[in-house]
């Protein structure tokens, strides 16, 4: 009779399945016989986890906390021990965030360093101060600042005072420009240009020549252009004189006064520069074209019409023509605004176009311009004043209800 298979219990580590499993199998090797029944051994042995000896190692991971629980109350219940609660984890506090201390409240001003406190201040500081408050349009505050620097016999602000108090006090104004001009400064000659044309506004001719004067011995532009129109008109002291006015206006030109350049043009174009008629047309146009080069709008105007005229020896150019008035009417020139209108309207330089016209001659109608107002009316009669928004497909339309 054979004898069975040793009964001793052993253990078997199976390999790690497909699944992942990677826990160890523990199995009962069941004693068989060759001839007899299966005996089934029923004896534990410990198991001694031994990788050395392991043939097929089985990589260690580290259970989550979860499992770990689990695990730990596995085994106090296997061994006999009373199973504990877990060991509660502690709350970690909060750090309380430092609070930025409050920005510190800035102090109440004083009485003293309030505007009418700041006498001690120099004039240059206190005209400095007005200047600023003049620019951001707080107009009261500057006229404080002014006053301030006045008293420090400043001329600057003496005669930026006498401007903005042009139209609340006339006296107080003038005394200002009066004392701004009796000073030697940078600003003493259109100080004195300030206060011949206040003497001018109000009738008084012969004191505005004679400060006009003055300003033009100092070699100021504007001075001898007043100076000059003084000539032109027989204003005050001066008689009417065009040499002595045209010597006047030379003078300005070197220092690129547009009007004066402008008003050497007419003269020159009117045959009253010592010249022949053709001579003087060319000079004409030569200061026109320095004029406008400038900006000055007046001058764009007329070099305009020149250019379409073919005035002055110039090459009839009505594009360049179209531009120029476009220039001066876009400056608020009303004569510049009726004649691109025109243009617009009978397409000369530009293309046809009867929107714009009639925007152009509105504009001009506004500042009451008698040609562009009689224009818009015809355009009316026609149906052609439609706005510049108004769409195209509808102009037809519009046009067919006013003739019928």
């Amino acid at each position: 009779m054979l004898e069975p298979i040793s009964s001793n219990r052993r253990v078997i580590k199976t390999r790690p399945s497909t699944a992942g499993s990677s826990r160890r199998r523990y199995h009962n090797i069941r004693g068989q016989c060759r001839s007899g029944p299966t005996i089934f051994v029923d004896r534990t042995i410990e198991h001694k986890d031994d990788d050395d000896d392991d043939p097929y190692p089985i990589r260690k991971k580290r259970p989550s906390t979860a499992s770990r629980t689990r695990v730990r109350y596995y085994k106090q219940n296997r061994s006999g021990r009373p199973a504990t609660a877990p060991r509660p984890r502690r709350k970690k506090k909060k750090r309380k965030k430092k609070r930025k201390p409050p920005p510190p409240t800035p102090p109440k001003r004083p009485p003293s360093r309030s505007i009418l406190g700041l006498v001690h201040l120099g004039g240059e500081a206190s005209f400095a101060l007005g200047l600023v408050h003049e620019r951001r349009r707080s107009l009261f505050t500057a006229q404080q600042y002014y006053r301030i620097a006045a008293q420090h016999q400043h001329p600057r602000a003496q005669f930026h005072l006498g401007l903005l108090l042009a139209k609340e006090d006339s006296i107080a104004s003038l005394s200002y420009l009066l004392k701004s001009s009796q000073q030697e400064s940078t600003i003493q000659s259109k100080a004195m240009v300030a206060v011949g044309d206040h003497f001018t506004e109000i009738g008084d001719t012969i004191q505005g020549c004679n400060f006009y004067k003055l300003a033009s011995e100092l070699n100021y532009a504007v001075g001898q252009l007043r100076y000059a129109n003084c000539f032109l008109k027989g204003f005050g002291t001066c008689k009417k004189s065009i040499s002595k006015a045209i010597e006047l206006l030379k003078l300005a030109d070197l220092q690129e006064q547009n009007e004066a350049q402008y008003i050497l043009g007419k003269l020159y174009s009117q045959g009253k520069g010592n010249v022949n008629t053709f001579r003087g047309d060319i000079i004409a146009v030569h200061y026109w074209k320095r004029s406008a080069t400038n900006g000055y709008a007046p001058a764009q105007w007329i070099l305009a019409k020149s250019e379409l005229n073919g005035f002055g020896g110039l090459l009839r150019n009505e594009v360049l023509a179209a531009s120029l008035f476009l220039k001066a009417a876009n400056q608020g020139l009303a004569r510049a605004q009726n004649s691109i209108a025109t243009c617009y309207y009978q397409g000369k330089g530009v293309l046809q176009n009867f929107k714009k016209a009639a925007f152009y001659y509105n504009k001009a109608k506004e500042q009451q311009h008698t040609d562009a107002a009689e224009n818009l009316d015809r355009m009316r009669e026609q149906g052609l004043d439609v706005p510049i928004h108004f769409p195209v497909r509808l102009r037809n339309y519009k046009l067919k209800l006013k003739l019928k």
